[in-house]
């Protein structure tokens, strides 16, 4: 049977990118912007609403961390009923309100949770609250039950006290004093860091202690690498006093108490000098403002000299499951000559992959909504389109597959003639002599409603990885030929997210990183 070229490529597409374009928020449940039935929207408090437009895709409606996109995340999300928090300031191990402020400002590095710091401080303060109101639930409901496991019956009002007491915040911990001078304290530091600390840290801080693998019993995630800046919270002398004495409850890390509180100023400033300067942020996802500058002619090369001129902005991405191939940060341009718009991404990555097996890739997503929910893919009402490129495309070589598709003729070895017809014979995917120069516009209303066979205007790609780095170059239309296309308008601003893939992980291509939504504003 004759297969397209067409068909291949949406048959195989269609399994791919389901796979791995950005996950969304619950923007399509009722309830949420952009429900099937379009029914009026009645939330219990504003922090619900904000609750279920950027968190509950992860986290869960119900706040059990299980999102419709949790299962492809690694360190997992916390069930809030559990109550077991990495960041805590209290005395009895329960968040304080800043400190799941703290939390969900500044996001957590080595997890897929980014940064809210675009939410005012009245918003935040509402998200704290529909945390805390849902662990209560949660919790109450495990009270409730454990009960019935045990063969009895506990009154949902009296589960619910219970609840309430155990989330009573306690005092917050006492902190020592700064010293005036840190250097005198290392010597005494690094002796108590190597007998209560480098087992899971390592003597260098880099996370590779001798029992690193206990944590994934207690999907915990991994001893943070101090000289990378993969830290779960601020590298501030008080907030290293703060998980010292506290611990951190759901990572697995043990509250430590010493007689001498200058023992503690002493273990937080040796910490402290294992974190290079500059590098406690480094990972901190914070929303940046592309601009794209306005030149005569939008190049299609990728080289350097051509984008001279470009306005630049460093981004960071989250992988979705950190390993240490992950791709965390990159760069990325913009220019216009109000015709065209072109955004070139670049990134270190030490292999150029590009096979059927494991190929390196990038998107970008756009979307017109001032607030658009995270992790992206729109909604009915609020659709995004991505661009989409892959150092390997199976549609650049789908003409030689379907030329494969027909049966073989055995022919005789002295004549020539054909003497039977066997099945068809594929061979093994041959690989490309170079990056493909082509990438897919999709267009998605909502996690799982993709229009891969999206054929609006097309996206232009050029890339090269030279010298252990990637430079991709998309670029289109300002105004697409489509009415759901993203439209450019110098002078006005659109959203837009980046992911990118590592091929070299070689693992399920739904293990990708991801931005936040960052701000692109065109030059008049």
């Amino acid at each position: 049977m004759k297969r397209s070229s067409k068909g291949l490529f949406v048959a195989v597409g269609a399994v791919w990118i389901a796979a791995t374009l950005p996950t969304s928020a619950c923007t399509n449940q009722r309830g949420g912007s952009g429900s099937q039935d379009n029914a009026p929207v009645v939330y219990e408090s504003r922090g619900a609403e904000l609750f279920a437009k950027h968190c509950a895709i992860c986290h869960g409606a119900d706040g059990s961390g299980r999102g419709p996109g949790s299962s492809l995340l690694s360190p997992r999300t916390p069930d809030f009923g559990n109550a077991l928090f990495n960041l805590v300031t209290s005395t009895n191990g329960m968040p304080r309100d800043e400190d799941l402020a703290q939390t969900i400002r500044r996001g957590m590095p080595g997890s897929a949770m980014p940064a809210f710091d675009w939410l005012d401080a009245s918003e935040l303060d509402a998200v704290v609250d529909r945390v805390k109101e849902l662990g209560k639930r949660r919790m109450a409901q495990n009270f409730e039950a454990d009960a019935r496991k045990g063969g009895g019956k506990l009154d949902a009002v009296i589960a619910r006290s219970m609840a309430e007491e155990a989330w009573q915040q306690g005092a917050t911990v006492d902190l020592p004093a700064k010293p005036g001078d840190a250097t005198s304290m290392l010597a005494k530091g690094r002796e108590l860091y190597l007998r209560h600390c480098a087992a899971c840290h390592g003597d260098d801080g880099r996370g590779r202690g001798p029992i690193r693998a206990w944590t994934r019993t207690m999907h915990a995630g991994f001893a943070r690498d101090f000289t990378q800046g993969i830290l779960r919270g601020p590298a501030t002398f008080e907030a290293l006093c703060a998980r010292i004495l506290c611990g951190m409850p759901r990572a697995g890390m043990p509250p430590t108490h010493f007689e001498d509180p200058s023992d503690t100023a002493a273990l937080a400033s040796y910490v402290s000098s294992l974190i290079p300067e500059g590098v406690s942020e480094r990972l901190v996802q914070r929303t940046v403002q592309l601009r794209a500058s306005r030149v005569a002619k939008v190049s299609d090369r990728a080289d350097e000299a051509a984008w001279s001129s470009a306005g630049r902005a460093r981004i960071v991405l989250a992988p979705l499951e950190w390993s240490e191939d992950a791709i965390v940060e990159a760069d990325i341009a913009a220019l216009h000559d109000g015709e065209r718009v072109a955004l070139r991404i670049s990134w270190r990555d030490p292999s150029e992959d590009r096979s059927p097996i494991a190929s390196d890739a990038c998107a970008v997503q756009f979307s017109s909504d001032a607030r658009p929910p995270l992790f992206g893919m729109g909604s009915h009402d609020k659709p995004t389109n991505m661009w989409h490129w892959r150092a390997f495309r199976l549609a650049d070589i789908a003409g030689e597959l379907d030329a494969l598709d027909a049966p073989h003729a055995r022919r005789d070895p002295l004549t020539g003639e054909p003497i039977e017809h066997d099945a068809p014979v594929y061979r093994t995917t041959p690989p490309l002599k170079e990056s493909s120069r082509k990438a897919d516009e999709v267009h998605a209303e909502g996690m799982g409603k993709l229009d891969i066979a999206f054929t609006g205007t097309p996206v232009r790609a050029a890339a090269q990885w030279t010298d252990g780095k990637w430079y991709v170059v998309l670029s289109r239309k300002l105004v697409g030929d489509e009415k759901r296309e993203i439209r450019f308008v110098p002078g006005e601003s659109v959203q837009f997210g980046v992911a990118i893939w590592n091929g070299a992980e070689r693992r399920s291509t739904s293990f990708k990183s991801v931005t936040i939504w960052h701000q692109l504003v065109l030059e008049r």
